[in-house]
Parts: C-alpha cells; sequence; structure tokens
C-alpha cells in the first residue's frame, strides 16, 4: 500500500498493483525494501497496556463504569503491539528489534 498522509487517525492508502509497479520500474524487493525503511519511520510502534488500550477504546464513562474508578491497577499481563496510529498494526511484527523491545522481555 502508498501512505498518502494522515490527519487526526484518518488514513489514506491505495493498493499497489502488478500494473503500477511495471509504471514505477520497481520489483517486489524493491518494495518491501522501501516498505521497511520508510514504514517504522512513518507509523512508528509503541507497546500499550491491556487496560490502557480498552480505555482508550471505550469512552472514559463506559470505562469507568466497566472498572471502578478508585480500583488499583497492577502492572499489565498483556500487551499490545501497533503503531502510533492504531491501524494495520500486525505490520509492527516486521520492525527490527520491535519484539526484543516488548515490555515483557
Amino acid at each position: 500500500m502508498v501512505h498518502f498522509g494522515d490527519r487526526e487517525k484518518e488514513i489514506c492508502t491505495a493498493l499497489i498493483l502488478n500494473e503500477r509497479m511495471a509504471f514505477w520500474s520497481m520489483t517486489v524487493d524493491d518494495l518491501y525494501d522501501a516498505a521497511m525503511k520508510n514504514t517504522p519511520r512513518l507509523l512508528p510502534d509503541t507497546f500499550t497496556g491491556m487496560d490502557e488500550m480498552i480505555r482508550k477504546i471505550f469512552l472514559q464513562e463506559e470505562y469507568d463504569d466497566i472498572i471502578e474508578k478508585d480500583a488499583e491497577v497492577g502492572p499489565s499481563l498483556f500487551y499490545v503491539l501497533t503503531n502510533q496510529l492504531g491501524i494495520f498494526g500486525a505490520a509492527c511484527l516486521l520492525y527490527p528489534g520491535a519484539v526484543k523491545s516488548m515490555p515483557m522481555s
């Protein structure tokens, strides 16, 4: 995909078809190398505790209805690896060193 930019958690992408690769005189390997270089720079990875991720997904009032406001929360047992936009986060598994920098490793 081509990343055209983003604004406030919206992102515009386009699928790269074989015809476009030919037009650009690029191979699959060229695109892979460009993606490995540019994606971590444009969409840096982040590890977030599952509890914090749930807070971000739900509105604060809804979260407060589920979890007591004064409940003491210990360190997260589960973490979410994603990028700073929170979309296409599975690609972060390919970032050099991302898995090694996980909080529990």
